[in-house]
């Protein structure tokens, strides 16, 4: 009679196959249900202020960029359209908030420009939006 033998089996380690598989499936799952926050407007860089503050009130945003486009909102507009932008909004409310954010090799004319039109249309309440000024002190 022929007798068979057992045969020890020999560990292979543990096969991972299936694991990446799972994470793969897990990382495409993800990226096409994430929502990706867009941020609107120009990439502007603030002049630096040490008495800089935060600013959360629901406000009108212009923003000018070095080469003088400007945004309204999340909006190009041209200098005649931020005038009747700026005016509907102060009619409706005077104290409204109007921050300018002005690049900071922008001209210093189209920020006097801008400045100007908003007292000259009545608002009360003008902001001109910097960055805080890193600390130095250890």
């Amino acid at each position: 009679m022929v007798s068979l033998k057992a045969q020890p089996r020999k560990s292979r380690g543990l096969d991972i196959a299936p694991l990446v598989d799972i994470v793969f499936l897990l990382l495409i799952f993800f990226m096409l249900t994430s929502t990706f926050i867009r941020q609107e407007g120009m990439d502007i860089e603030l002049p630096k202020a040490e008495s800089s503050e935060s600013f959360d009130m629901k406000s009108i945003k212009i923003q000018v960029q070095e080469n003088g486009t400007l945004m309204a909102g999340d909006k190009k507009v041209g200098f005649e359209e931020l005038k009747t932008i700026l005016g509907s909004a102060v009619d409706k409310d005077s104290s409204v908030p109007i921050i300018i954010e002005a690049d900071k090799k922008t001209d210093f004319d189209m920020f006097a420009k801008i400045l100007d039109l908003a007292r000259l249309l009545g608002a009360s309440n003008i902001v001109i939006a910097t960055d805080p000024l890193e600390s130095t002190a250890s």
